[in-house]
């Protein structure tokens, strides 16, 4: 195994591969409490109540894994940027964790995202299985990092600035969140959408919360990586904005807004003037088609 992973560092166009190598355990972790949760949970009772729960969890032992599969070395060299990194992975999966496992216990422990596969267990299994993919993947760049056997460099003024980012996009996320579950809690908004505070200036403020803090992330560990290694660790940005723009995120949502609230006056006028992510980005696109078809 020492010999392999010496092998990949070496500087050749393969040699970003090699700090994916001390990651392999975490990557096993992953996928196989995933997998353990479904076999013994998920699939027998068909049910998705700890499907969130499971995954912020497997963050946390992920993170805490990585620090120790390489104790000869991070128990000496553990420095500034792996607790920061670490520390700022356990407080998003912990807290997204705690809300979302809070909101599927008000719904009855049912998240519509399954309907139509929890009584399917292989296609149930796929999607504990890409949970586990998302597990591995955005939290990368405290992997790669928790695992490196070199010391580790002194944070710069591009590591407060991607603390800064994090915290703005932690921020983001964790008032929409409230906001939402406020507006839901009251009896009144039960079949109603919600178009005040920051869901005023974007469809889905909660996501780009989560991508902003991501990227964030990325940053502070890819300052402490070798250049081959920031490769992989914009994985974890790229990878969440995918799974929550084209995948699991926006198209579910906004197709059961559409069917449910499509033909309310007052939806279209919201959706016609209101960012799906980024706020005011949409309206100057919108002006400028505008502007396109009148000339």
């Amino acid at each position: 195994a020492r010999g392999l992973e010496r092998a990949l560092d070496q500087r050749s166009m393969f040699g970003a591969l090699g700090g994916l190598w001390p990651t392999r355990y975490v990557a096993a972790g992953a996928y196989g409490i995933q997998w353990a949760v479904w076999a013994l949970h998920a699939a027998p009772n068909q049910s998705e109540r700890f499907y969130d729960l499971t995954g912020s969890l497997t963050y946390m032992t992920c993170t805490l894994a990585s620090l120790l599969l390489n104790g000869e070395n991070n128990l000496v060299w553990l420095g500034q940027r792996q607790q920061l990194v670490s520390l700022c992975l356990l407080i998003w999966s912990g807290r997204l964790g705690l809300f979302l496992f809070g909101r599927i216990k008000r719904d009855g422990g049912v998240d519509r995202r399954f309907n139509r596969i929890r009584s399917r267990p292989l296609l149930f299994l796929v999607a504990w299985t890409i949970q586990g993919t998302w597990v591995y993947l955005v939290g990368l760049p405290a992997y790669l990092l928790n695992t490196r056997d070199a010391a580790p460099s002194p944070l710069t003024w591009v590591d407060y600035v991607g603390l800064a980012v994090w915290a703005s996009g932690l921020l983001l996320q964790g008032v929409a969140d409230g906001q939402k579950s406020a507006f839901r809690a009251e009896p009144r908004n039960r079949d109603a959408f919600i178009t005040s505070g920051l869901w005023a200036l974007s469809r889905h403020p909660n996501y780009l919360g989560e991508i902003t803090l991501h990227c964030g992330l990325a940053l502070v560990a890819a300052n402490g990586l070798p250049a081959g290694e920031r490769v992989l660790a914009v994985a974890a940005p790229l990878f969440t904005s995918m799974l929550l723009l084209l995948v699991s995120g926006l198209p579910p949502l906004e197709k059961h807004a559409q069917q449910k609230w499509g033909q309310d006056p007052a939806f279209q006028k919201y959706t016609a003037e209101t960012a799906v992510l980024l706020p005011y980005v949409s309206s100057v696109f919108r002006a400028r088609a505008q502007e396109r078809k009148s000339v």
